[in-house]
């Protein structure tokens, strides 16, 4: 007798991506593989991640039921849409159950100003020391890493060119961060796409120059220079897209609640230190505003 092909059921599906999981016939690859996640790469280069349900929606994702594993999964292994499931490898998942998904954040109801300072306390107290959230705040004892010491350069500079509506400056300082330490999605990168989404919140964080330009030099400016899976959450974030964590977040800023610091947390627990890079970046991005 054959081993059993294990079935999952699709949860949700993020509006950018359905298009792929409606086409009988699409066809991809897969770019990297985890435990609890996958990216694969369609025909037409857009960038799709499949989650486990405990990680939730994402800004361009699918995400299934239960606790499928990923990690068995192979770079450059097929993807194919057939008959409503998505096969790949030794997997199947039913497309049919996956209920569609806004990931635009939703508009904040009131002002921040509170919540973003006891999210700024809040990130001050656990942040991981191996990424850039920390150059955020206080200059620590020497000494201090290259890496954190030329991501506050860089963070400095970018303060200085958007608040002067230095354009040039913009790009010398996005060049810095771009790619800026190790891992999938550096921690630069990620810091990156939280400035985006803050300014999709506040735009006129972005004065003079405006937020839309900023934005548009910030991506234009890092997408050559960080890898795929960056610049896919670059663009989302360019687009106001992020996960549910996120949304939980906005929704609980006027409030500065216990939920704002759930969403916090679970932020705070994506990848290594991506979250809380996210995060370091979402709050840069509002402090040029000086208000809430």
């Amino acid at each position: 007798m054959g081993a059993v092909t294990p079935t999952f059921s699709a949860l949700a599906v993020a509006s950018p991506v359905r298009p792929f999981f409606a086409t009988p016939g699409a066809t991809g690859r897969v770019l990297a593989a985890f435990e609890q996640s996958a990216y694969i790469e369609t025909e037409e280069g857009q960038l799709v991640a499949l989650l486990a349900e405990s990680l939730g929606r994402g800004a361009f994702a699918l995400t299934v039921a239960g606790s499928p594993t990923f990690a068995a999964l192979a770079l450059g292994d097929a993807v194919v849409i057939e008959d409503h499931t998505l096969r790949l490898r030794d997997l199947v998942i039913d497309l049919a159950p996956g209920a569609p998904w806004d990931p635009t954040v939703p508009s904040l109801e009131g002002s921040a100003q509170t919540g973003m300072r006891t999210l700024e306390g809040h990130l001050r107290a656990h942040a991981q020391e191996e990424g850039l959230a920390r150059a955020l705040f206080e200059v620590l004892a020497p000494p201090e890493s290259p890496f954190l010491a030329e991501g506050r350069a860089a963070l400095a500079q970018l303060h200085g060119a958007i608040v002067g509506g230095d354009a040039a400056g913009i790009t010398r300082a996005v060049t810095r961060l771009a790619g800026l330490g190790p891992g999938l999605t550096p921690s630069g990168d990620d810091v990156l796409a939280g400035v985006m989404l803050a300014l999709r919140l506040w735009p006129d964080a972005g004065r003079p120059l405006g937020a839309n330009v900023i934005a548009a030099l910030m991506l234009g400016t890092a997408a050559p220079r960080i890898g795929r899976i960056s610049r896919a959450y670059l663009w989302a974030a360019r687009q106001g897209h992020a996960s549910d964590a996120w949304h939980y977040l906005v929704r609980a800023l006027p409030g500065a609640n216990d939920a704002l610091i759930a969403a916090a947390d679970r932020i705070l627990q994506t990848g290594e230190t991506s979250g809380a890079d996210m995060l370091a970046g979402f709050l840069f991005g509002w402090r040029p505003r000086g208000e809430g």
